[in-house]
């Protein structure tokens, strides 16, 4: 008789750590699916790219002094000096890409939110492909126009 109430007890307590188990694993997807307002999506995405603007303008600081450095050591290679300029940006823009995609698309809104980011993933492409692109400002403004068309104001490139 003990060990029959050991045994049923074990299975209750099974059953119970189960539905636990089951019941943290829907909250946690449930947390994990929940999608913005499009205003809340703004928000957070402008607040990113502000704080990108300041990354992608120190990262270009940095790409300068490189490019001073290896012209100080002899290096005349065009190409070479605009990816060592440019690809300190690129890393920044690439963070901001990441860091507005993880928010979540806007569900009232989701496919003009997604294409703004593409915008930005394909501009991102074409600078690295041909730095002069992205020097001349070209790069990136298809991407610009589509974030400004949003109401992401701030996340130009």
């Amino acid at each position: 008789m003990k060990a029959r109430q050991l045994k049923a007890s074990s299975i209750a307590a099974a059953v119970t750590v189960a539905a636990l188990l089951v019941a943290g694993c829907g909250g946690g997807d449930q947390s994990e699916t929940a999608t913005l307002s499009k205003h809340q999506f703004l928000k957070q995405a402008n607040a990113i790219c502000k704080e990108s603007t300041d990354a992608q303008a120190a990262a270009f600081r940095q790409g300068l002094a490189e490019v001073e450095k290896s012209q100080a050591n002899g290096n005349t290679d065009q190409q070479e000096l605009r990816k060592m300029l440019t690809a300190p940006t690129y890393r920044a823009v690439e963070s901001m890409i990441n860091e507005v995609s993880a928010l979540g698309l806007p569900a009232e809104d989701e496919e003009a939110a997604k294409k703004v980011i593409e915008e930005f993933e394909a501009g991102l492409e074409k600078a690295e492909a041909d730095p002069a692109v992205y020097l001349t400002g070209k790069a990136f403004k298809k991407a610009d126009d589509e974030a400004d068309a949003y109401g992401m104001n701030d996340c130009g490139v």
